[in-house]
Formats: C-alpha cells, sequence, structure tokens
C-alpha cells in the first residue's frame, strides 16, 4: 500500500473481500487485516502469502488490459473466489500489475501450490492464446537452418531465444520453463556439425566487420542482471561487453558468453545472422584476435582455448533459462518466492519467526 498512498501505484481490482462491505470507507489496513485474519485459518501453512505480478513490454498493454488478463489468470489458478487485490505500476519501463492474495481458503485448506511457476507459465500462454510449442518448432527450424560449427555454439544460440536442451536417448529435448517444448534428432545436429567448413569470403567479412568495431569498443565484459518488475534486478549468468552491444545493434550478429561464478570464460560464440553462420569451437579462432577476449579481463588459459563447453557448464545449462530481452514474450509472468508474505500479512503473523521451508 506504501506506494498507493504516495501515488505511485493504482489500486485497480478489490475481490472477497465480503465482510468489509459493512463499513462505509475501507481503508488499506482494512485490506491487510482482513487477509491476516484470512491467513490464520490456517494453522499449518507457514507461507500462506501469494503474489505475482504481470508485465508486459514498454505500454503495450494499459492498466485495463492488465487487470483483464490478471483477472483470467486468477480464475484459471485457482484463487478466482479468494480476496485478493490488483494494483498497477508504471514505475519502470515495462506496465505491470501485482496481485496480492492468500493461498489459505475460508476452511483453512490451502490451494495447490505444486508446480505453481511452470503452470503459472502455462496458463498465461492459453490466458493470451499463445501456442510456446508451435514456437519453439519455428525457433529450432530457423535455427536448424545455419551452418553450425558445434554443439557448444548451437546450445548457446538456442539458449539466448529462451530454451535449453538435455539430451535424453538419441534426441535432444527442448526445455522452456522446465517444459518440454520439441526434440531434435541427435543424428540431424551432428551430421549438420559434421559438414561443417569455413567459407573464405564471409570469413574475411565478419574479420572485417570485427576489425571495425573493436575500434570502437571499450575494455570489460560486464555481467547482465535479469530485470525484475519495479526497478529490481536479479542476477544472472548472462555477461556482455561494449563489443557485443554493438555488434548486435549495427551489425546483426551475437557475440554470446558463458562465464563461470568465477568469471572465467567456458564458451564463446559468434551467430552471423548475416551468413546464417554460427561460429564456435576451433571456428572462432580466426576471429579471436579481434576479441581480444584477454584483454577484456577474461581469464582464458590454455585448457580453454577449445573454447568448448566445460561438463559442469552443460549440466548448469540443463537448469537454466535465458531471459534475453530480444526473445522475451510480449507479456511476462513473475511469481514471488513468498518473500513479500511479510509486506502483505505483517510482521505479527503467527509464527512469523520460524524457519521457511
Amino acid at each position: 500500500m506504501y506506494k498507493v498512498d504516495r501515488d505511485m501505484a493504482e489500486l485497480m481490482y478489490v475481490a472477497n473481500f465480503d465482510a468489509l462491505l459493512a463499513l462505509d470507507k475501507v481503508s488499506a489496513d482494512d485490506y491487510v487485516r482482513y487477509l491476516q485474519a484470512h491467513s490464520f485459518s490456517s494453522t499449518i501453512t507457514k507461507l500462506p502469502g501469494f503474489h505475482a505480478i504481470i508485465s508486459c513490454k514498454g505500454r503495450s498493454y494499459t492498466k485495463h488490459g492488465l487487470t483483464e488478463i490478471a483477472l483470467e489468470w486468477l480464475r484459471k489458478m485457482g484463487y478466482g473466489r479468494q480476496p485478493f487485490l490488483l494494483f498497477f505500476h508504471k514505475d519502470s519501463d515495462n506496465n505491470h500489475i501485482h496481485m496480492v492474495t492468500t493461498r489459505v481458503r475460508r476452511s483453512g485448506s490451502k490451494i495447490d501450490h505444486k508446480f505453481e511457476k511452470v503452470r503459472g507459465h502455462e496458463i498465461l500462454n492459453e490466458v493470451m492464446g499463445l501456442d510456446e510449442k508451435r514456437r519453439a518448432e519455428d525457433v529450432i527450424k530457423d535455427l536448424l537452418d545455419y551452418r553450425i560449427s558445434s554443439h557448444a555454439g548451437f546450445l548457446a544460440a538456442l539458449q539466448s531465444r529462451g530454451y535449453f536442451l538435455r539430451l535424453i536417448s538419441e534426441s535432444y529435448h527442448v526445455y522452456q520453463y522446465y517444459v518440454k517444448r520439441g526434440e531434435i534428432r541427435a543424428a540431424l545436429l551432428d551430421e549438420k556439425i559434421r559438414r561443417f567448413s569455413m567459407d573464405h569470403q564471409t570469413r574475411d567479412e565478419l574479420e572485417r566487420t570485427l576489425e571495425k568495431a573493436r575500434r570502437h569498443c571499450q575494455f570489460g565484459i560486464f555481467p547482465l542482471p535479469i530485470r525484475l518488475t519495479g526497478g529490481r534486478k536479479r542476477e544472472s549468468f548472462q555477461f556482455s561487453s561494449s563489443m557485443a552491444e554493438l555488434l548486435s545493434a549495427e551489425f546483426n550478429i551475437d557475440l554470446l558468453y558463458n562465464m563461470d561464478k568465477k568469471s572465467r570464460l567456458l564458451e564463446c560464440t559468434l551467430v552471423d545472422h548475416n551468413s546464417k553462420t554460427i561460429y564456435s569451437g576451433d571456428a572462432l579462432l580466426p576471429f579471436v584476435k579481434w576479441l581480444d577476449l584477454e584483454a577484456f579481463g577474461v581469464n582464458v588459459s590454455s585448457a580453454q582455448r577449445s573454447w568448448e563447453v566445460s561438463p559442469a557448464y552443460r549440466s548448469e545449462m540443463g537448469n537454466a533459462t535465458s531471459l534475453a530481452n530480444d526473445y522475451l514474450p510480449e507479456v511476462r509472468l513473475e511469481i514471488a518466492d513468498d518473500q513479500d508474505d511479510e509486506a502483505v500479512h505483517g510482521r505479527e503473523r503467527k509464527g512469523s519467526r520460524r524457519k521457511r521451508t
């Protein structure tokens, strides 16, 4: 309610606060106390608070459009009969709406929250009429049309579009939000990589482009935080540089870095969308002098000169979800990990000092 009181947010919708209908004027504190009392009906639910956010790119949806999406999403998630509040915020680059409610029903039972985030994304896609399986198939088809120099390069290019892979039997399974979206036959990808050959004219053109771009770039590779609603940020394993930003903006080339937690380079990939070529592994070596990775402060040992993804990183990729800005959906969902329980229900909730699980 802090932002509402300071005209930084707007209360768009109030539902199912039946006992408050008898009051002539309802204050923000009244809503908070009602949610507290509702949550007290369960003595075993440790984390009753539910807080989710639906945001859009820029101002592509109005406050009324986001409200309609939120109402339908809450209904399909099982919260339609719960007391809930919808707040519209525009205090960041992207319009967004907050949904605040409780997981505890009037009966004291708890709304099922198993695989809540996965279900949430699937239901949002349903509300928006999106076919994520079809979208994934289009992305796979597009990338398989590129010349691919190594498995690592293909994995990095696919991950930059919001997907990751797991090799299961004879196929790569393509996942988004931990939901399987498609498959790629391992033999097909292996054959494309085996047949890769360097086109000298294309290579020369790319070298000239990199040389030109390099003259206008500053040193330094920096982490890209994941930008959340309300101006918040979260650390990610994505990195960029002034070189990468210039290549993307001016030359239609993606320079993708994959670093470990100690900022050591695990894999680097060049995706040239002009020639539809993905360079990594040995195919990237002719361009290393222009990328000047060691001068950027990257610890590139001789063992890492192969530019292949390490086994540890391959494992890590199976648990990562890329949020590359160019491929973000028009409308996004963010479900808080219960850290807002105290903010919604107050510090005095019974058991608030117990260890959270």
